[in-house]
């Protein structure tokens, strides 16, 4: 029994110095933190679509030792081609990463703008094709829809190299490469 009592204050020292080289451990991996600025283009592709696009992301709010360790504000304009149609979009969204070091998972959420100009301009052509004979109207050819993707992005905090793959809506199945910056 007295074995025991003078091995318990051994093992709360032995205790006490894992989780201080543990603390000073992920304080070195988190002291590096994703540069302020990024800009990247995108390019994403679907069977019968295709979205070119180029991004702006500002970092808003960094929490080192969260889930989410990295919220931005994301916006992006592009054009846009589908069987059918051709157009322009525009994005605002927010995009939060999770991971250490340089591997992440992304998710973003945010809303989108798209203009159909190749029906816009098909109606101003050729207004006998279309039955209801209203006036023909720039804002009748903008759509919002909401916008998300999923994705991998490799960015090594303070480094200024940015790859990014993964799924989203309007960007589809898309590969983005950038430049991050402070």
């Amino acid at each position: 029994m007295k074995t025991i009592f003078r091995m318990f204050p051994m093992l709360l020292i032995f205790a006490n110095s894992l989780r201080l080289s543990a603390e000073n451990e992920t304080d070195s991996i988190y002291k590096k933190e994703i540069n302020r600025y990024s800009i990247y283009a995108t390019a994403g592709f679907f069977p019968i679509y295709a979205i070119a696009n180029g991004n702006f992301e500002v970092k808003l709010s960094s929490k080192p030792r969260t889930m989410a360790h990295y919220i931005g504000l994301k916006t992006s304009v592009g054009y846009w081609e589908s069987m059918l149609s051709t157009g322009q979009q525009v994005g605002l969204g927010l995009a939060t990463l999770s991971g250490k070091k340089a591997n992440h998972l992304e998710v973003y959420a945010g809303i989108t703008s798209i203009l159909d100009t190749e029906q816009y301009q098909r109606h101003l052509d050729y207004p006998d094709n279309f039955p209801n004979q209203q006036p023909v109207y720039f804002k009748n050819y903008v759509y919002f829809w909401p916008a998300f993707s999923l994705g991998y992005r490799y960015q090594k905090p303070q480094k200024p190299i940015i790859f990014r793959t993964g799924l989203g809506y309007p960007d589809a199945v898309y590969v983005s490469l950038g430049y991050s910056f402070n």
